[in-house]
Parts: C-alpha cells; structure tokens; sequence
C-alpha cells in the first residue's frame, strides 16, 4: 500500500496528460448545456469521492447533486422516472473496475432515464465504458494492495479537473496542475508524529464537513482495512447529537481539514465560530458559548482539543484525548503529592472545587478530583488555571531583550513576568541587525539548555517588514530577507522560532521554506492586501501579530490583512487586551469572528512590567508609559505595559466569559499554535505542571512553573505534600 501510495503524483500527472482536452471539452459543453440534477452512481471508497464531488458540484455549480443507491435498481427494480428533458439529467459514475453489477445496473437505469453519463473508471476496456458518453481514463495502474489509495487519489483530482473545467473556475484549474507536486512534496514529510496518538487508540471517531467529509469518510475506512482499528467517520455538523456520548478513553477523534478552491470557500455562506455570543448592547455578553463553525472550515468543537489536523498538505499533527494516565513507578525518588481546596480549578473545560496532583519530573501523572486531604493548599475562594503562554514579550523587569540579547536577560524577563501568571514565554526580538538576530536566537538556546523557567523559544518580530507598517520599529533597521537570513532562521533550535514578516515583502517560496525548516511563520506590520495574504496561507503562514495594529485594515471593498487574518479559518491572531491597543468591541468582534480557539492572548510587554521604573528607552527613543500606556513623544504606541493577568482580568470583563473559559485564549490556543498541546496549556495528566493561582478578583497570588512556586527555593507544593 504504501509503494502504491507513493505512485498518487505520478497517476494523476497521467490522467491529467491523457484527459486534459476531454476535461476541457466536457466543461463547455456542461456550461452550454447545464444540467438541472447531477447524480452519483459508485461503491465503496469511489462512492466516498463522489461525495466530495457532491459539494464541489454545488458550491461552484449550484446543481443539486445526489448519490444514487445501486439497490433501487438491483433489488427493487425501480427505475428513475421521467425521459422528457434527456440534456437535462447528469450522471458520473465512478469506478476502480467498472465491472460491479449493480454500478453497471444503476447507471444504465439512469441512462434510459435520459441522462448524460460520465465515467471516471480505472480499469480499460470495462462494461462501464460501454454505457458512458464521456469517458474519462483514471490512468491510475493496477491496485494491488486491499486499500486502493492511487485510484482514490485520482478519481478526487478527476472530479476537481471536471468541475473547475465546468464552472470555469481557474483558481481551482491552477490547483488541480498543480497536485502532483503537492503530493510529492507531501509524500516526503515526516508523518511518523501523526502516529504516535494511534498506537494505543482501538476506537476512531474520523470527522469532516464539507469538502473534507468524502476523505474523512475514506481515512476511517483506510483505519479498518489497514490498521484493524473500529473506525467510523461522522458529519462535524452531527456528531455533537449523541456519537459524542460515546468518547471515552481509547476513543481518538480525528478531523480532515477542509479543502475545495478558495473561490468556492468564499462563495459560502460562512457563519463563523461565535464564541462566545455576546449582547451586542452590553459589555458583558452573555456567558453562553457556540462553536459551531459554518459548512466552509468548521472545526470541531473546543469542547474536543485534541484533533488530527492537515494544513496545506504539510504539516500533521495528532492529538487524541487522553486515556487513564499510568502512575509513577513505585518508588520514583521525582514523584511529588499536591494538594488543592476551597477554590475552583480548571481541569480541562470544568472546574472543581479540590484536587490531589501526582507529580513526577515537573509533570501531572494523575489527578484526583474527589480528594479532600488535610494539609491542601487553600486557594481562598480563587481560581487554579492553566499557567499563561505568552508569544510576545519584548521584555519586563526592567530588561528590554533588544539591549541584552543573554541568558540573563531572558531569566530576568521570565521571573518578572511569571509573577503575573506567565509559565511560558517567547523572548521577542523587534527589527534589528542580523548579528543581533543571531544573538537572539543562540541566547534563547542558551536559557532553555540552562533551565530558565518558563522560556519555550524566541520570536522574531521583524525586519522583514513593511516600512509604512513600522510603527515603533526603526526604518534603518528593515531589510529584505535573503539566503543569509533564511539559513540562519532554519537552523536547528532548542525551542520554538516565531518570525513575523510582512507578507508582501516575503516571497511565497521564502515562506514556504521556512515553515518547512519548522519556523512558524506570522504576518505583522504590514500593508498587505488580500490577496497578497492568502497567497501567503497558502505558503505556510499560519498566524498574525497584534491582530488589527500595524496591519492595513478592513474595509468593505479591501478586506486587507484584518480582513484576510478574520477569514483564514485555521490561522491564529494575537490580540493586546490593554483596553489601549484594542476597542472593547474589537476584542469582541475578533473572538466572535475567529472562535475563542483560534485567539491568543499577548501582552507584547516592555521593561516596565513588573519594574520600579515604567519609562523605558527602546533604541534612542525615549518611552513614556503613562496609565498604563508605552508611547514615543509623537503619539506612536511602543509595545505595551500589559501584564498576562490584566489582559486575562481584561477578557473576562470585556466578553463575559468564565475564568475557565478564558483560558482557551490565555492558554490553549498559544499551546496549539506553537504545536506544544501535548505538554502544556492545560490541567491534565501528561501535561506540565505550570499552574497560575488568581484570587476571587482575579488578581495573581502565585505561579508555578514545572511545579515549582516561582519566587521559592523549594516547591511550593511541599507544604501540600502527604
């Protein structure tokens, strides 16, 4: 299967050669005579690609499209009504072997019914050929393994030539040239991380919508005839209505992204995530959430985390919900009790009043939520929750990382912010000189090889930027990127890299080649259009800095990076909830629009967090904090002086969200974004043990990092220990 897998690019190079002028023709004469129904006819994994044909017919047709049932005809013997309009009815039948009798038999009721049949069929010299009008080879080889993936592959390039040739659609025509290289370019990538989460599942849950339902439906089949595995593929649009009841631990829930041309995604009707729903008339919103996404790149509800997402055929990533964590060897010297009370703790999307940690290495091994052990740690009515990510932090305790590219520095950033709830943190660099970037990059290898507290990487926010865009940023400092560059920022890491760049300055292929060396690409200070941004998600990018600032905006005829950073569905957006860089409305309109999974608190902090003094000079500038607020003497916003708690305290007030619910966006959506669900953003067994503590008012009482009460010598949960 595998060696017949890794034909797919050359297959469809191969039918597109050999079909290119019957597609061609076969759309004219669909557009000069347009059908008033379309119907499937097929079995198995052909009938799944037909149901991907389905959606692309409707969406970029409008002809309705149904799967005809080959037993009407076989058991029944019922036939398709009606002759009258013969132009009028379409029939696709798609085949490996164009040999099942009841295909055969379904087909020719439809042709006798009047309509039109195309067949897509492997196998040359067929029965079905026999009874089509327009025959379209497959060119895909013999399938010799139980899983046909090739012809699979082919028949869903197939169906995408046809209906682009047929609606004239030339973005998806573009796509459809384009596949082979995709899929090789695919077939290379290291999927072995997308395995792991399958190895102890004996339970699947395959979700899809959409486009992506017919391959959804094709992978839990794959699950069954390959691996053994009970698989079974549902609607993202029901599954809610009782299959969910059925998750339990060995229950993995997998979601097959959306694809289809971009023309046809935004052509949807889209109703976006809205949650949380808000009252538009008041500032505290109802505390109510909706996830359900729209028919064009739904994602599975939040309630779910833990998912199998493809993007742009080139990164995989799979995370299922956990089962039974195993407990500590007996006798492990690292393993530690902690015990919580009188509080609320978030675990996971509920919360309890008291909870026993095991602890090993920096990390929960179990949790027992019915403990009441004497001697707990009393939260006071308070709230334990997952300890904050932050991805921008220019600096805090008085340290600006762009001064003191060291070791030191970053210690000296993380220990001012972790007193404000912040258990990992991105070091952030704003445009400077190569050699400083340099120096960045080696200082943040340097702390997480050294055991700094919190530090999971460092990000580069420019210089490859938009000078109309700079804001704060100084113009000498901009540059093109280049070779140079690119190698530098490839380069193996300790932690994770962020680069924020202005699409329009960055080309696609430089994009591309970052993210495939594992940098997370981001688009900030830019005055991009639309269309520059897409081009740029397609490349790879896959999230935007300081969601609405420094970014040319939304506008009715101009969507602009707002607009494009709003409608990119898996793409993440960073947002200042300093009531200075945002209108409270904003904040509100952005996580309504996005979903509170795709919206990452930041602070993008300067020295004067957590420091006597507030001012600060960033490079020759002097800056003013004043009521909370960083400006240069013109007026121009320089980061700000927001600490993780306020900007939470901030979100919970603006939106009306509970404390729990927040942290998808204090925690969660940073840990999903930098790939790291599996070892932090949450309470949960497996993950680590970085805690913040919020009193009733939600103001910072305590921080715990791998365990550890930061501040303290010892562990703070010795005390909680027996």
């Amino acid at each position: 299967m595998h060696a017949e897998a890794a034909e797919a690019c050359e297959a469809v190079e191969r039918f597109l050669a050999a079909n290119r002028d019957a597609i061609t023709r076969i759309g004219a004469s669909l557009r000069e005579s347009p059908p008033t129904v379309a119907i499937t006819c097929a079995r198995g994994s052909s009938d799944h690609a037909a149901t991907y044909g389905k959606y692309l017919i409707e969406t970029l047709t409008g002809v309705v499209t149904s799967s005809a049932a080959p037993s009407v005809s076989t058991m029944y013997a019922a036939a398709p009504r009606s002759k009258s309009e013969p132009s009028r009815r379409l029939c696709i039948a798609i085949s490996q072997s164009g040999k099942s009798p009841d295909l055969l038999s379904a087909v020719s009721a439809q042709r006798e019914a009047g309509a039109r049949v195309i067949a897509l069929v492997n196998e040359e010299g067929s029965p079905l050929e026999d009874l089509a009008d327009d025959l379209l080879l497959l060119k895909a080889g013999p399938e010799k393994s139980v899983a046909a993936t090739k012809s699979y592959i082919v028949s869903l390039a197939g169906l995408a030539a046809l209906v682009a040739a047929w609606a004239d659609d030339a973005a998806l025509q573009t796509a459809v040239e384009s596949l082979p290289g995709q899929l090789r370019k695919a077939f290379t990538l290291d999927w072995s991380p997308a395995m792991q989460p399958l190895l102890d599942a004996s339970n699947l849950f395959v979700i899809g919508r959409g486009y992506s339902l017919g391959i959804a439906q094709e992978a839990a089949l794959k699950l069954k005839e390959t691996c053994g595995l009970h698989a079974e593929c549902f609607s993202a649009a029901e599954v809610k209505h009782g299959h969910r009841r059925r998750v339990f631990p060995g229950v993995g829930l997998c979601r097959e992204r959306r694809g289809g041309s971009r023309r046809a995604r935004d052509r949807c009707p889209v109703r976006r995530a809205r949650s949380p729903r808000f009252n538009r008339r008041s500032d505290t919103g109802s505390r109510a959430t909706s996830r359900a996404r729209g028919a064009c790149g739904n994602r599975t509800h939040p309630d779910d985390p833990e998912l199998l997402s493809l993007r742009s055929a080139a990164l995989c990533r799979a995370r299922f919900r956990p089962g039974p964590p195993a407990l500590p060897e007996q006798g492990d010297p690292d393993e530690m009790k902690a015990s919580f009370s009188n509080g609320h703790i978030a675990i996971g999307y509920d919360a309890t009043k008291a909870a026993s940690f095991t602890l090993s290495q920096g990390k929960v091994t179990a949790i027992d939520t019915d403990d009441r052990s004497t001697g707990s740690f009393d939260l006071e009515g308070g709230w334990l929750l997952p300890g904050f990510i932050d991805t921008q932090v220019n600096g805090g305790g008085g340290v600006l990382f762009n001064d003191e590219v060291s070791v030191e520095a970053i210690a000296a950033i993380g220990a001012a912010h972790a007193r404000f709830g912040t258990t990992a943190f991105l070091p952030t660099l704003i445009s400077d000189s190569p050699e400083k970037i340099a120096a960045a990059l080696d200082a943040g290898d340097a702390a997480i090889r050294a055991g700094v507290p919190g530090v999971i990487g460092v990000h580069i926010e420019g210089p490859f930027i938009n000078e109309v865009k700079r804001g704060i940023h100084e113009a000498d400092r901009i540059r093109t990127i280049d070779p140079t560059m690119i190698e530098l920022l490839s380069r193996p890491r300790e932690g994770k890299v962020v680069l924020t760049v202005a699409p329009e300055m960055v080309s696609p292929a430089d994009i591309a080649a970052l993210v495939g060396a594992g940098v997370i690409v981001c688009a900030g200070h830019s005055n991009a259009s639309y269309d520059e941004a897409l081009v740029a998600l397609d490349a790879g990018l896959s999230g935007f800095t300081h969601l609405f600032n420094a970014m040319s905006p939304l506008t009715h005829r101009a969507p602009g990076l707002v607009g494009a950073a709003l409608d990119a569905q898996d793409a993440y957006c960073g947002l200042i909830v300093d009531n200075a860089h945002l209108h409270r409305a904003t904040v509100r309109i952005a996580i309504r629009a996005k979903g509170a999974d795709r919206i990452m608190l930041v602070t993008d902090a300067m020295p004067g967090v957590g420091a006597a003094e507030p001012d600060f000079m960033l490079q020759g500038k002097h800056i003013k904090v004043q009521d909370g607020v960083c400006t240069y003497m013109d007026g121009t916003l320089a980061g700000s002086n927001l600490d993780m708690a306020t900007a939470f305290r901030n979100t919970v007030a603006i939106t009306g969200l509970t404390p729990v619910e927040t942290t998808q966006m204090s925690s969660m959506s940073a840990a999903a974004f930098l790939g790291l669900s599996e070892s932090h953003g949450r309470i949960a067994p497996g993950q680590q043990a970085d805690w913040v503590w919020l009193d009733a008012d939600l103001q910072p009482r305590g921080t715990w990092i791998g365990g550890v009460r930061q501040g303290d010598a010892t562990p703070s949960i010795a005390a909680a220990a027996e």
